[in-house]
């Protein structure tokens, strides 16, 4: 007697339970129905796909699960897919890019075949190995297995500190062309000044009497003249070697005398 009651129980705890499970599927099964069809409107087809798999189950009511499988039959047949075809600038397949959809990746989405996508207005990104490109494409419905081809950019440069130093004129090229510039104009100055000097010394001398004085300032401006005109001349050849050593690995010496300026040197 006690076992019958016992069982009676147990059989009455089961009932409940069964009941209780059915009422939640078939509270599921609603919520999907209803929600698929709005999802199917606003052009969601991906979400309510994913609906309808569920609302086309058999534990639903028979009525919501043909429905569900006629419509999920029709969203099958509009959802569009893209193929994607990701090139180098050489026109080379990049199989190992990373596609994009709006901001979240595609999964395998180089392995050619058709990938669901909602009808619409899409940012496509493709990225691999430093180089990355955007596209944006609007796709319609029905659309199976478009084509979508991302050309990549060359790769950039990298940056490299060694080459680009290397090609930089030497600071001290810059202060001795100043120095070049500088001397000569200063030389040049001097040798006209000195000159006239001179002339008017060889002239006083013919005519009125000169003095030792205006032989020795005349004289003492024209060697000044070379001097500066000297020293401007080696600053110039020096700037010079300094360019094109640095770029060619240049060697030269250079010798100063007060009547002679020589260059030696390999280039």
């Amino acid at each position: 007697m006690r076992l019958a009651s016992v069982l009676a129980v147990a059989a009455t705890s089961l009932a409940l339970f069964a009941s209780d499970a059915s009422a939640d599927e078939k509270s599921m099964c609603s919520a999907t129905y209803q929600s698929a069809q709005r999802l199917r409107a606003a052009g969601k087809l991906t979400l309510a796909r994913a609906d309808l798999l569920h609302c086309a189950e058999p534990a639903c009511p028979a009525f919501v699960s043909n429905d569900c499988k006629t419509w999920l039959a029709e969203v099958d047949n509009e959802q569009p897919t893209l193929v994607f075809a990701v090139f180098d600038s050489n026109g080379g397949d990049v199989p190992n890019a990373v596609i994009r959809i709006d901001g979240a990746e595609v999964a395998s989405a180089t392995d050619g075949l058709g990938h669901a996508i909602d009808p619409g207005g899409h940012l496509i990104e493709a990225s691999s190995g430093g180089r990355s490109l955007r596209q944006r494409i609007v796709v319609r419905v029905g659309e199976k297995s478009r084509r979508i081809e991302l050309r990549l950019p060359i790769a950039p440069v990298p940056f490299n500190e060694t080459t680009s130093s290397s090609s930089r004129v030497p600071i001290g090229a810059y202060v001795l062309g100043g120095v070049a510039v500088a001397g000569i104009a200063a030389g040049s100055l001097l040798w006209i000044t000195g000159s006239n000097a001179a002339k008017t010394y060889n002239a006083d001398c013919v005519s009125t009497g000169c003095t030792q004085s205006q032989r020795v300032s005349a004289a003492r401006q024209l060697v000044i003249g070379d001097l500066a005109w000297a020293g401007g001349l080696a600053a110039g050849i020096g700037a010079v070697v300094l360019v094109l050593g640095h770029h060619d690995s240049a060697t030269a010496t250079v010798s100063l005398g007060l009547s002679s300026v020589s260059l030696v040197g390999s280039f």
